[in-house]
């Protein structure tokens, strides 16, 4: 929200802002200054079957997080 309203920059997740980037609403700066990459796990409970929300919710968070990589990787045009 600071950096939508225009006061400064951020270092912020691009999976956190890709929607913001692709509108327009945000610019990416200083793209050879970032973070280390984070690692996410997802902790489920063991057993053979995952249900279905479990397993819908963890394809679209990977997803997701993968279309940020992109993002983060793509040349500034």
């Amino acid at each position: 929200d600071w950096a939508l309203a225009g006061h400064g920059i951020m270092l912020k997740s691009c999976a956190d802002i890709s929607d913001d980037l692709d509108s327009g609403h945000l610019e990416r700066v200083l793209p050879e200054w970032q973070s280390e990459p984070a690692p996410i796990y997802a902790l489920t409970l063991s057993g053979r079957h995952r249900a279905t929300k479990v397993r819908t919710f963890l394809d679209a968070a990977k997803a997701r997080l993968s279309f940020a990589s992109a993002i983060r990787s793509r040349p500034r045009g």
